[in-house]
């Protein structure tokens, strides 16, 4: 007997103390047909998911928008023709695989500790169609119910929390006032908005909800079955992360943004390697590092027969080495003007220091000029400087001392074993793979291919190619996410730093790394480890029918919504993401940068030059690291702007 001065906790069942694994319910029901026993009745198996959704809205509809799943499975029974065994057989194998499904929300399960601390009375109310019964079995597999506890089910009390007389039927049942009942719940209007009209304490719950991320992965294409999966394991990992703000922060966009992105990936290069007849896999440091722990996970589980390594390589260490002993022109990669590429810089590419040859130039200029930014005059001074023979003789010499110990450590990881193998890499132009085929005898090389996440274009010393999201010939998904690198670049990285050189140390050739001590500052540990809880959530998925266009249309939508929605609070966090365009490693610099007021003038009035910043800083995140007053300013401004771009077109003012 309940004393009605007992403080009665009242949780909602489904999406807030019982979470599906999937973010789409109806993408379950493909699974209830392999669990049933449909004796030849071939036609209701390959249309079971669309029959049954319209079955339920015909039930709906015909018992007021309440149906028990026993009307539901009669409605598809006379809609189709199955027998008797066949319906029950379905109807059970539908209760097996939501029964499955569902694991206990951990934010829920707190709250419910904390009443049960305060002495509260526990009662659970759902608005849904499956038995009663069936429910507080889910509940209590999942530690939710105690025996104490009580059941309140819409399809048993004929009453919805939608129209709030599931709430009187809990009232009445449990002998209190309103005013002695608090409700847990995610939905606004049944869990917030209705009890709180009867005078119920209303909570919501909104963690099981999908995120920005996970909601931005079923928009647009066929997607609803890949996206309901990446998003129901996205949100179990990030339901389970730490507490603490910042690391929350990580924790959520690891689990939500970076992990299915380089998931999808990870599983396209396992796939693609299957179906190639490869047999090892190298994936390369730095952007390889969580990749080959993707990886890793998936072939643990699904068994691809590939051998995996990891291999410590980058443009400092490749590129240089891979020279041959003449020198015909300054290399594409010495010239790739990446953010604060100045003459020094480029010169440091190819082993030699300004002090090394300023001496030996003619008409030497001043110790600042060769620091500041490249512009078209003083690369044309450069490439000058690099046809001198005193200049290629330092180069070269440079070259020669570096080779030897790259292919030391080349041999020693097995690229000159005879197996045909690819190295794994983000993209974007195969030069690392051109510059290691020079690296390797003619024959490794010849059997050395790249897999890649996107190719802008492909050197012509590479070899065989191919990628995943775009490739010189249908460059479609760049051109609709132009910023898709960097996201993926940031994504990727590893949390050691990039590949210096190489040493031998008691008979092994180990890399040489350079510092990483920001990015263990800023809190890379965190968002690895989210991703790695992804990994294994998904490899349990088990594997499915591979739809490239699917997965292409899922990662667009996750990085378009990362660079330009992301919430403020996220984009602030990954703004002071230390990142690095420079080959060396020396500029390392964050995503997001404040905006200023001089900034903010000049993007409304157009006096003071154009805008000035980098290619490489991210607007959204640089918003958030401004002030609330400053984001306004910015959004005036740029609406001034607008108008004012658009009164010159017309005035013909190009």
């Amino acid at each position: 007997m309940i004393r009605p001065s007992t403080r009665i906790a009242s949780f909602d069942v489904f999406d807030t103390v019982l979470v599906r694994r999937v973010s789409v319910p109806s993408t379950l029901f493909d699974e209830i047909v392999s669990g049933s026993k449909l004796s030849g009745n071939a036609d209701v198996g390959r249309e079971f998911a669309r029959r049954r959704k319209e079955a339920e809205a015909a039930a709906s509809a015909e018992t007021g928008g309440n149906p028990t799943l026993a009307e539901i499975y009669r409605v598809l029974q006379a809609a189709t023709g199955l027998s008797d065994s066949e319906r029950e057989s379905l109807l059970r194998a539908e209760i097996e695989v939501e029964s499955q499904s569902i694991f206990a929300n951990p934010v829920a399960m707190k709250l419910i500790q904390d009443e049960r601390r305060r002495g509260a009375h526990v009662v659970f109310v759902s608005d849904m169609y499956l038995p009663k019964n069936d429910i507080a079995q889910m509940l209590r597999k999942a530690g939710a119910m105690l025996e104490t506890d009580e059941l309140f089910v819409s399809a048993d009390q004929g009453k919805t929390k939608a129209s709030g007389e599931l709430f009187d039927v809990v009232l009445e049942h449990c002998g209190v006032r309103a005013g002695s009942v608090v409700h847990y719940g995610d939905n606004l209007h049944s869990d917030v908005l209705m009890p709180s009209k009867k005078g119920i304490k209303a909570v919501h719950v909104a963690d099981a909800l999908l995120n920005g991320l996970e909601a931005a992965m079923g928009r647009g294409g066929d997607v609803e079955l890949l996206s309901s999966i990446l998003a129901g394991v996205s949100r179990r990992v990030r339901l389970g992360g730490p507490h603490d703000t910042r690391q929350r922060i990580l924790w959520d966009t690891g689990a939500s943004g970076v992990a299915p992105v380089l998931t999808l990936y990870t599983e396209w290069v396992l796939e693609t390697a299957k179906r190639l007849g490869l047999q090892r896999l190298y994936f390369v440091a730095r952007d390889g590092y969580l990749l080959y722990r993707i990886a890793k996970v998936l072939e643990g589980k699904r068994k691809y027969g590939l051998d995996l390594r990891y291999l410590y390589g980058s443009r400092e260490a490749w590129h240089l080495a891979a020279i041959n002993d003449h020198w015909d022109e300054s290399p594409s990669w010495m010239l790739d003007r990446a953010s604060g590429l100045t003459l020094a810089r480029a010169l440091e590419r190819v082993g030699v220091s300004v002090e090394q040859i300023r001496g030996e130039c003619e008409g030497a200029q001043p110790g600042e000029w060769w620091h500041q930014p490249i512009d078209d005059e003083s690369l044309s001074v450069l490439k000058s400087i690099l046809l001198r023979r005193n200049v290629q003789e330092h180069i070269l010499e440079a070259a020669h001392r570096r080779r030897a110990s790259v292919e030391g450590y080349l041999k020693q990881e097995g690229l000159e074993d005879g197996e045909r193998c690819a190295v794994v890499d983000l993209g974007w132009h195969a030069r690392l793979q051109a510059s290691l085929k020079r690296l390797l005898t003619p024959l490794a090389g010849e059997r050395l291919q790249g897999l890649y996440c996107g190719l802008q274009a492909i050197h012509e010393d590479a070899g065989e190619c191919d990628a995943f999201l775009f490739n010189p010939r249908d460059l479609r998904v760049l051109s609709s996410y132009p910023f898709l690198p960097q996201v993926m670049e940031m994504f990727g990285t590893a949390p050691h730093g990039s590949t210096k050189g190489y040493e031998r140390v008691d008979g092994i050739v180990r890399p040489i790394l350079g510092d990483s001590s920001r990015l263990q500052s800023w809190g890379i540990q965190t968002v690895h480890s989210a991703v790695d809880e992804f990994a294994r959530a998904y490899a349990e998925c088990g594997r499915r029918e591979w739809d490239p266009d699917a997965c292409k249309t899922v990662v667009g939508n996750i990085v378009e919504h990362w660079w330009k929605y992301l919430d403020y609070g996220q984009a602030a966090v990954w703004g002071e993401f230390p990142f690095s365009d420079c080959q060396i490693g020396k500029t390392v610099r964050p995503v997001g940068v404040p905006y200023s007021v001089s900034e903010i003038a000049t993007i409304a009035t157009g006096i003071g030059g154009t805008d000035s910043r980098d290619h490489l800083v991210w607007e959204r995140a640089s918003l958030a690291m401004t002030s609330r007053a400053g984001r306004a300013l910015w959004k005036c401004a740029s609406a001034i702007r607008r108008v004012r771009l658009a009164v010159r077109w017309r005035l013909g003012w190009r």
